[in-house]
């Protein structure tokens, strides 16, 4: 069903008993025999397919992964090791180890892609940390992989940016544990990768090859001495001095950039 017409994917699935539109797509949610499945639909085309909860879908997963070693369990019976032993690694990402908040519950992820014989399609399985083993699991993974790469590497989310210290540790852990969520697609959204950004305590930032301001770190946040014309200071903080000076803000990126030099800045990029 990746890629098919929506139109066509609801005169089997049956009309959409939601609709959430977003900028450049949409996502329907369907009821499919009491498992709850979302499409990500842009341009009247499926892109991909989410299933989760997992405890009511029945549904064969072996329909689209057909060039699996074995047969796969139907999702809510499925682990993550049920899942690579049929098919072949994927990568293991997570939101989170460390200072995790308790707004939502975390994830672990497992992100598989297939070759060109699997139609290039992409699956990333997921579990909510919840019950007691994917929470003891989700702890030991978490503490091996501090006192292996030290507790920034894992605050700053490394694991996204260079998987590979967490891979054997999160698959013996997690080998057992069953997937709650299934998303499928030709393209899917995996965690992001956090740049780590050093915060050195003064920088210096060009207007011109004979003009520049200093950004000193204050507790929170830069604050920058700027001279105007006629010899008055004033301080502002790096955004509004790249704002003053018509550049645009680049969201989350780290450097300065003008015509003459680039200076790095915290999470902040300025373009002409």
């Amino acid at each position: 069903m990746i890629g098919a017409n929506a139109t066509y994917f609801e005169n089997i699935a049956g009309p959409a008993r939601s609709t959430t539109d977003l900028s450049k797509y949409k996502i329907n949610e369907y009821a499919i025999d009491e498992c709850t499945i979302k499409a990500k639909i842009s341009e009247g085309t499926i892109e991909s397919l989410r299933a989760s909860p997992l405890k009511n879908c029945n549904f064969d997963i072996n329909q689209i992964l057909q060039n699996a070693h074995g047969k796969l369990p139907s999702p809510q019976h499925l682990t993550f090791g049920a899942f690579e032993k049929a098919l072949s690694k994927g990568t293991y990402m997570a939101d989170c180890f460390k200072l995790c908040g308790n707004s939502l519950a975390p994830k672990i992820y497992n992100h598989w892609q297939g070759s060109r014989a699997d139609g290039n399609i992409n699956v990333l399985l997921d579990v909510d940390i919840i019950d007691n083993d994917a929470v003891n699991a989700h702890f030991a993974v978490g503490n091996v992989i501090t006192q292996e790469m030290g507790e920034d590497w894992v605050i700053n989310e490394q694991y996204n940016c260079n998987p590979d210290p967490l891979q054997d540790y999160a698959r013996a852990a997690f080998e057992d544990i069953k997937v709650t969520g299934i998303t499928i697609g030709a393209t899917i959204t995996t965690p992001e990768c956090t740049v780590m950004v050093s915060r050195p305590q003064s920088l210096e930032a060009a207007i011109s090859d004979e003009k520049s301001i200093t950004c000193q770190y204050n507790e929170s946040e830069y604050m920058c001495n700027v001279q105007d014309n006629l010899g008055y200071t004033t301080q502002m903080t790096p955004k509004e001095f790249a704002e003053s000076q018509g550049h645009q803000i680049i969201y989350d990126s780290i450097s300065f950039d003008d015509a003459k030099r680039s200076t790095t800045y915290l999470k902040m990029r300025v373009i002409e």
